[in-house]
């Protein structure tokens, strides 16, 4: 008899537990956003001696409180020795050494690099090297063709360094045929002109003369279109007869020709972001200044190329700045421009600012973005590569609890702001929360094999009890490359 209260209130614990499982739990717990920054004088010198009462930091234009500041000062560069190991010693891939003071990519992007172009990569590579590291600051050396991937601690693993950037080649080969059109030509006319014209209407897109389009052939392309200009150029060298060759025709042959050579950009672009996520992901959660020196001859910045504001997104929660290198240097004129048959000289212009501005204003984005700051149109890249090292000697870290009232995924614009006049202040510009869920689905993705993106989506929360929002930039667990002389980086991110 006396068993069946005792049953009733085992069945009623019963019942609140299996409640309390089944019913989704929501966190409003948030971590800290930690944000860095670098703050420069006039002549671009990194300031020391600011506190946090010299800032105000602001998230969508309100004022934050500060709950945790940090000013860190490396001091004066002292010159590295390379050890020598004593006699009889045994190599190991041990060490004993303090967490890294700063950590720098050095990423050259062999992809879009000609090969007259090489040695312009070497010599910055080495004068910052030479002249940029410290010690104990973390290198990790990759090319975007997958060819290098090292890790070195300085000054030891500098020679290894070095003897990898001997190894660099270019691998983009300039496009010599008469029938060559640009990236961002055939951007253009892949991407926002039909096929067989720019729109309805318009002159006639051959020399005057030709013959005109046949009843029931595709319109003429408009005046001033991409695809035009590209029509006379063929005309001009003969690669469209002007007799022979109508201009629907010659217009099929421009859309054919435009559509392998955007395909190829897309891809390499592709390849690219892979590198640089893939660099991103093995820092994240190191501490210190962390910055990606990319040497790239640029590349579009094409809007439907979605893993480009995904990969500034996570180069922004790892705290990871991104400076942009333009290798092709100063730029005074454009190739082809003493050729027989060249465009008219307003033709040229266009062009020029289309090689220069257009075709790396992705790899510009990237940079600005992140907190970094594109180098281009200057033929001292290395002092420029030194600059970047004496900027990441002195900087300041803030850590802030984000104000409520937006989703997890909104955009958050920050700004960093001095008192003192006449100092600049370099950080980045926003960021965005995740849920633990997104976070772990980002860790358990594995590599792909290259030219093959996972089509596999993962829905932001899906099958996660608890969902809390914490901020971008909390370092990942397992993130980590093991302490070994060549590590393994994480794996990757999929799109």
């Amino acid at each position: 008899m006396r068993l069946a209260p005792l049953a009733a209130v085992l069945l009623a614990a019963f019942v609140a537990a299996q409640e309390k499982h089944d019913v989704p739990r929501f966190s409003s717990t948030v971590d800290l956003v930690t944000v860095d920054a670098v703050v420069l004088d006039r002549q671009g010198r990194p300031v020391r001696g600011l506190t946090a009462e010299d800032f105000t930091l602001l998230e969508d234009g309100k004022p934050q409180v500060v709950a945790s500041f940090e000013a860190f000062d490396l001091g004066a560069r002292a010159a590295l020795a390379v050890p020598k190991a004593p006699p009889g010693s045994v190599a190991t891939n041990l060490r004993s050494a303090p967490a890294a003071a700063r950590s720098f990519v050095l990423l050259v992007d062999d992809l879009s690099l000609a090969p007259t172009r090489q040695e312009v990569v070497r010599t910055a590579l080495a004068r910052f090297l030479g002249d940029g590291v410290r010690e104990g600051d973390e290198l990790i050396f990759a090319t975007t063709s997958g060819d290098a991937w090292w890790t070195a601690r300085m000054p030891e693993g500098r020679e290894d360094v070095l003897a990898l950037a001997a190894r660099v080649r270019g691998r983009n080969l300039a496009e010599t045929a008469p029938d060559a059109i640009s990236e961002w030509e055939a951007f253009r006319i892949s991407r926002f002109e039909e096929r067989g014209g720019g729109g309805e209407g318009g002159g006639p897109a051959g020399p005057p003369g030709n013959q005109a389009d046949q009843p029931g052939q595709p319109p003429t392309a408009v005046p001033g279109s991409m695809t035009e200009r590209v029509v006379q150029r063929y005309y001009q060298r003969r690669i469209c007869d002007s007799v022979y060759t109508p201009p629907w025709q010659c217009r099929a042959m421009v859309q054919s020709r435009a559509e392998p050579v955007d395909l190829r950009r897309r891809n390499r672009t592709q390849d690219t972001l892979r590198a640089v996520d893939r660099a991103v992901f093995a820092l994240t959660g190191e501490r210190g200044r962390k910055a990606l020196l990319f040497l790239t001859e640029g590349f579009l910045n094409d809007p439907e190329v979605t893993p480009l504001q995904e990969v500034a997104g996570r180069c922004r929660e790892a705290n990871l700045a991104v400076y942009s290198f333009d290798v092709r240097g100063l730029i005074t004129g454009l190739a082809g421009a003493d050729e027989p048959n060249a465009p008219n000289t307003a033709e040229l212009g266009l062009m020029q600012v289309e090689q220069v501005d257009f075709q790396a204003a992705g790899s510009v984005s990237l940079a600005e973005e992140t907190g970094g700051f594109a180098v281009r149109n200057t033929n001292d890249l290395a002092g420029s590569a030194v600059r970047v090292a004496e900027e990441s000697s002195v900087y300041y870290l803030f850590g802030y609890a984000p104000p409520e009232g937006k989703g997890p995924r909104d955009w958050r614009k920050l700004k960093i702001q001095v008192k003192r006049p006449g100092l600049e202040v370099r950080a980045r510009k926003g960021y965005t929360l995740r849920t633990i869920a997104e976070i772990a689905a980002a860790a358990e993705r594995r590599p792909v094999r290259k030219g093959a993106p996972s089509t596999a989506k993962t829905k932001p929360g899906e099958g996660a009890a608890e969902v809390q929002l914490v901020p971008a930039d909390v370092a990942r667990s397992g993130c980590r490359c093991c302490p070994s002389k060549q590590r393994r980086p994480a794996p990757p991110r999929q799109w």
